[in-house]
């Protein structure tokens, strides 16, 4: 029970950062499977987000949930014609969902 309350907690992190154009895309492997990456979580980083910059936000973002070597940057993920940074590509139709006042 423990490593889904992890999981969600760690997807939730990510989500916030993807929508804030951080990262375009992230993958997060399960945990208790018995079968153990190397690699927890993988992200893509966005055309205008640096792997460096990227890293060290990560490091911060999960202190305590992901080990720093659990942590991939998979390179950026590139843009489709139309479609706004931070959006993985293949969504050109993406849309912005303007946040809740």
């Amino acid at each position: 029970m423990r490593g889904v309350i992890y999981h969600d907690l760690i997807v939730e992190k990510l989500e916030i950062a993807r929508s804030l154009g951080i990262l375009a895309r992230y993958l997060v492997n399960p945990t208790g499977t018995g079968h153990r990456s190397d690699d927890m979580v993988n992200v893509w980083s966005t055309a205008t987000t640096s792997h460096a910059v990227l890293k060290d936000y990560l490091m911060g973002l999960l202190e305590g949930l992901v080990a720093d070597h659990e942590i991939t940057i998979s390179g950026n993920a590139p843009l489709a014609e139309g479609t706004a940074p931070g959006t993985p590509a293949g969504e050109a139709g993406w849309k912005p969902v303007p946040a809740l006042a």
